[in-house]
């Protein structure tokens, strides 16, 4: 089912197969970013946006803005880098659903 595109946008299609794939993915990234010289020093929660950050815009290019940027905190990528309204709204939306008071 999911050797070739098709099968692979059907997958995406069915709620199970796309929690889990996106599950998966947002892993990878956490593993890349907490290698990432920059990213690894973050807070818990500072991590939790970037990923999710990161799954909403970039992907795993966000560790190419991290190098470059080179922040501190996620505070400090988000004031040095911009990101789209999207992006900022997804965001402003997993602050709140994590309670984080930023």
């Amino acid at each position: 089912l999911g050797k070739n595109k098709e099968g692979r946008e059907r997958l995406l299609m069915m709620p199970v197969h796309s929690i889990k794939m996106g599950k998966e993915f947002m892993g990878i990234l956490r593993d890349k970013f907490m290698k990432n010289a920059y990213a690894s020093q973050f807070s818990p929660q500072d991590m939790d946006l970037l990923v999710g950050a990161a799954y909403n815009y970039a992907g795993e290019s966000m560790v190419a803005i991290l190098n470059k940027v080179k922040p501190e905190s996620f505070t400090d990528l988000t004031t040095k880098r911009r990101f789209p309204s999207q992006t900022k709204r997804q965001i402003e939306a997993l602050m709140k659903e994590l309670g984080y008071g930023y």
